[in-house]
């Protein structure tokens, strides 16, 4: 049992850590149990030892992407629309006072990080696009606080 819980770790790497870290827990209680009959107690431990590191590798390879996400992510594209919108019809501070604005469509940055780019389309009443928005992400954009310069170009 102990042999196979080493083989299942080391071949089948992850997918074997599963079934091989049970097999070695046995391996390892039905030798203490034989009294020196059995033998094999290292190769079972060596098994524990590679499975749970390969459990642990899992757990950071799922563990560290989700966390640069939560942290990297920026606003959702609906609340970015509408701070956008009340930037360029000018409720907002720093407002470029464009008329006849009724709806922004951006397209989010590929990563919320200081100095990436994003881009809004702005739509007037009629539907017809009357400008663009470039905004860049500031560096203090962290802890859930999400601040970017932009410039309103109008539509020629």
């Amino acid at each position: 049992m102990a042999i196979w819980a080493l083989v299942l770790v080391i071949v089948l790497g992850v997918l074997g850590a599963f079934v091989g870290i049970p097999l070695a827990f046995v391996a390892r209680s039905k030798i203490r149990q034989s009294g020196g009959a059995l033998r094999g107690s290292g190769l079972a431990l060596a098994a524990l030892i590679i499975g749970f590191v390969w459990v642990a590798l899992l757990a950071l390879a799922i563990a560290i992407p989700t966390f640069l996400a939560v942290t990297h992510t920026g606003p959702a594209v609906q609340n970015l629309n509408l701070s956008v919108q009340s930037q360029i019809s000018r409720t907002a501070p720093n407002g470029f006072d464009v008329p006849g604005d009724s709806s922004v469509s951006c397209q989010l940055p590929g990563s919320w990080t200081v100095g990436s780019t994003f881009a809004c389309v702005v739509h007037g009443s009629a539907g017809t696009v009357i400008g663009r928005y470039d905004g860049t992400v500031e560096p203090n954009s962290s802890g859930g606080i999400y601040q970017w310069t932009g410039r309103y170009f109008p539509s020629s």
